[in-house]
């Protein structure tokens, strides 16, 4: 909020953890909450904050989730043994593995760019490898 007669206790807030419109933490005067998601991958999370008024601005951010199952690096026959924004693409090595899905906007991990490769079903698809 932009108005200085609200202070910061009488702001509200509320959390998308997979930005799918469904909150899962509704509106509390609480600014800080945490997410353990069940599977590695690339998440987008979003935050409402409400004034007294009404007045409702919001806020997207992408957040890499880590685990095991289908993380960056780990090898893969097909898309579907990939963590949640990730695909299966051909490395330097020559072996399929589960990268980043990109868009030349970027990428969410340092030292990876976002590049064309080719995935199991040779087709050519843009994945974040490393530079």
């Amino acid at each position: 909020s932009t108005d200085t007669n609200h202070p910061l206790d009488a702001l509200e807030v509320r959390w998308d953890w997979q930005n799918d419109e469904v909150f899962d933490i509704d509106w509390t005067t609480a600014k800080t909450a945490s997410q353990r998601y069940a599977q590695a991958g690339i998440f987008q999370i979003r935050l409402e904050v409400r004034d007294p008024d009404g007045n409702i601005d919001a806020h997207s951010e992408f957040a890499i989730a880590e685990g095991a199952t289908g993380w960056d690096g780990v090898t893969c026959v097909s898309h579907q043994d990939c963590a949640p924004g990730f695909i299966c693409v051909v490395d330097a090595s020559f072996a399929y593995t589960c990268r980043e899905r990109c868009t030349f906007y970027g990428c969410h991990l340092a030292g990876q760019s976002c590049k064309f490769t080719v995935d199991p079903e040779q087709q050519f698809t843009l994945a974040c490898m490393l530079d």
